[in-house]
C-alpha cells in the first residue's frame, strides 16, 4: 500500500510515514542519510529529512511550516524525551529546559535575516526569510 511502518510484535502500530495509496513504489538512503520514498515517477513522496526528532543533519532543516522543534532524548541509552528542546516560534527560536514544566533556557531572535543569540556561536547555519527555516550545513 506504499506505506513504511514500524509494527510491535504484538502488532500494534508503533510508527508510519502515512503514505497509504501515494503510489510509492520504492525507498531509498541517500548518501545524507535522508530515507525516501518515491513513486514510479521517481518523484520523491516521503522524506525523513522532513520529520527531525532530536537531531539535525547536515542539509536537514526545521521549517515553520512543518516540525517546528527538535528535543533531546532522556539519555544515550533511553530514547524517550528529554529534557532540552529547541523550538521554532513566530519571532525565533526558543530553548526549552523542561524538568517539571518547561521554562523558556535562551531565546534566538530574528531580526533583520540574523539570528541573535546562541546560534552566532555555531560556524555552520544558515537561517532563510521564506519560508522561515534552520538548516544545518
Amino acid at each position: 500500500d506504499g506505506n513504511l511502518a514500524l509494527i510491535h510484535a504484538d502488532g500494534t502500530l508503533v510508527w508510519s510515514t502515512n503514505t497509504f495509496n501515494k503510489g510509492v513504489v520504492g525507498i531509498e538512503l541517500r548518501t545524507n542519510r535522508n530515507l525516501v520514498l518515491y513513486d514510479k515517477n521517481n518523484r520523491s513522496v516521503w522524506h525523513s529529512f522532513d520529520h527531525p526528532i532530536d537531531t539535525l543533519l547536515v542539509g536537514q532543516s526545521l521549517k515553520i511550516d512543518t516540525v517546528k522543534k527538535l528535543v533531546s532524548r532522556a539519555s544515550e541509552k533511553d530514547g524517550s524525551e528529554g529534557p532540552y528542546s529547541l523550538v521554532m516560534e513566530a519571532g525565533g527560536f526558543v530553548m526549552y529546559a523542561s524538568f517539571l514544566t518547561p521554562l523558556p533556557y535562551n531565546t534566538l531572535s530574528y531580526y533583520d535575516n540574523k539570528i541573535k543569540g546562541m546560534l552566532e556561536a555555531i560556524p555552520s547555519y544558515r537561517v532563510c526569510k521564506r519560508p522561515l527555516k534552520l538548516t544545518y550545513k
